[in-house]
């Protein structure tokens, strides 16, 4: 997940990405497509050696064909041919390669509608990334296949025999015109398109409404803001907001108790679970319903979304059970609902 899709995108186009990333993964794509590769290079290992032995050949052998003339015409021919062949086989693997690749994109696809039950998310996002892809001369071929869309031929509606990704406008079509959400709906809606079959599916999903919570993505300061927390969040870091609008990042490990805003020299105290009084162990009390970090006492960070309602959490750097108190962040709920 980038900043750049955070940016972007909304909820339910963030859903239909990261459903068609899971999709490659419960696809086993990854293991398909490496013994695809492997068969690739194989296939060229063994065309490379044996052009090099029919070039040595001919070069030990060419005293003994000097002497002996009988059927030389039909050696030549079958020379020929297998020189043909082999250098042909090369190609004609990596174009089955990429047909391979193209078509687990379409299986990807697929598996997204079906997993978000709403297959415009994926074809909304689509549309987004390839309007907004950047110029061919900024990518890397080798790593072309690792994009959602073919960034060297993102506003292409044809397709190559060596595109990696199948056109991204059929793709947007194809899940645009989808009536269900299951497997089966997208074969139709494929075969429609594409007037080929595809999948096959004996259960049929209903699409689902567009999430509610799924609003524009915010603009500005706020948004680049939200987001580097988020990413120092994965990092381990506890974020703390200065009323300057500093933004303090705490590293873990870090042992004082309080930190000076180097901006305005304001004190900040670091949130941090207290000592309980039941057997000793550790309570954080809640004060808001949004991103909370505190530390563990053992100088480890510890994170809870806005989602997170439990009891209890585990610290992740000493394994130590800490309580959660909840009752400061139901009373703001409440209020403001």
């Amino acid at each position: 997940m980038t900043s750049g899709l955070l940016k972007k995108l909304i909820r339910d186009e963030l859903q239909g990405v990261i459903a068609h990333e899971i999709g490659h993964i419960k696809n086993l794509d990854i293991k398909f497509m490496t013994l695809a590769a492997v068969m690739m290079g194989s296939i060229v290992m063994i065309s490379d050696a044996f052009l090099r032995s029919m070039w040595y050949g001919s070069m030990m052998g060419g005293r003994r064909r000097s002497r002996s003339n009988n059927d030389g015409g039909a050696q030549i021919a079958i020379m020929l041919a297998a020189l043909l062949l082999a250098i042909l086989a090369p190609l004609i693997a990596q174009m089955l390669y990429f047909a391979c690749s193209r078509q687990r994109e379409y299986l990807a696809d697929a598996s997204a509608a079906l997993f978000t039950r709403y297959p415009n998310g994926l074809a909304s996002a689509l549309q987004k990334i390839s309007g907004g892809a950047v110029a061919a001369k900024q990518v890397n071929r080798t790593i072309a296949p690792m994009y959602i869309i073919n960034p060297l031929q993102a506003h292409s509606a044809a397709v190559s025999l060596f595109s990696t990704h199948p056109p991204t406008k059929k793709r947007i079509e194809i899940l645009q015109s989808m009536a269900g959400a299951g497997l089966m709906e997208y074969e139709r809606a494929y075969k429609e398109s594409l007037g080929t079959k595809s999948l096959s599916d004996a259960e049929e999903v209903a699409v689902r409404d567009a999430d509610a919570k799924s609003k524009p993505p915010k603009k500005g300061l706020e948004q680049i803001q939200e987001i580097n927390d988020l990413f120092g969040r994965v990092d381990g870091l506890l974020p703390i907001a200065c009323a300057c609008g500093m933004r303090l990042k705490i590293p873990q490990g870090f042992t004082k108790d309080s930190v000076a805003c180097p901006r305005c020299g304001a004190g900040h105290e670091v949130p941090k679970a207290k000592q309980g009084n039941a057997k000793q162990k550790q309570i954080y009390h809640r004060s808001g319903a949004g991103w909370e970090s505190f530390r563990c006492q053992c100088g480890g960070t510890v994170q809870l979304s806005p989602l997170f309602a439990g009891g209890s959490v585990d610290c992740k750097k000493c394994g130590q059970t800490i309580q959660i108190d909840n009752g400061s962040r139901r009373a703001k709920i409440q209020k403001s609902t």
